[in-house]
């Protein structure tokens, strides 16, 4: 029964309604079938003017039976934002002209009345192809 609760990128670090780049919710996860699966309807929102994002979507992806997880991947390269569940069975793509690293966090949330709990959250720096070095932990990490 939870509903109302995704994953918001490319926002200010202490907001993210209606400022994220991208928002993709979960905004409804339908009963079990005869086989034991789910239909998880998803939405992918930019906002309002769209003259320099991509388009709203609506997705739908199949829960299997024994999957106890929605499995999101999200990679963050400056202006490209991608969007993967369940390992690509849903996948969309976002661009924004405007990066600003001031806007570079992504957000976790819950508007939903039921409980949600994350299991895993990683983050990983991604290195350069231009470059022959690869990135450290150090210039991914905040410093003290």
């Amino acid at each position: 029964t939870a509903k109302s609760f995704g994953v918001a990128v490319r926002a200010p670090p202490h907001a993210y309604a209606g400022l994220a780049a991208v928002t993709m919710s979960v905004d409804r996860i339908g009963p079990a079938d005869g086989a034991g699966s789910r239909n998880i309807s998803l939405s992918f929102v930019t906002p309002d003017p769209k003259a320099d994002h991509d388009s709203n979507a609506n997705a739908t992806v199949l829960l299997l039976k024994g999957e106890s997880t929605l499995d999101v991947r999200v990679l963050v390269d400056k202006s490209i934002v991608e969007f993967f569940v369940q390992r690509g069975r849903v996948a969309y793509v976002a661009c924004d002209k405007f990066y600003s690293a001031a806007n570079s966090s992504v957000h976790v949330f819950n508007s939903g009345p039921s409980v949600v709990s994350v299991s895993n959250v990683s983050a990983f720096p991604m290195g350069c192809g231009w470059t022959h070095t690869k990135p450290s932990p150090a210039d991914f990490l905040p410093q003290n």
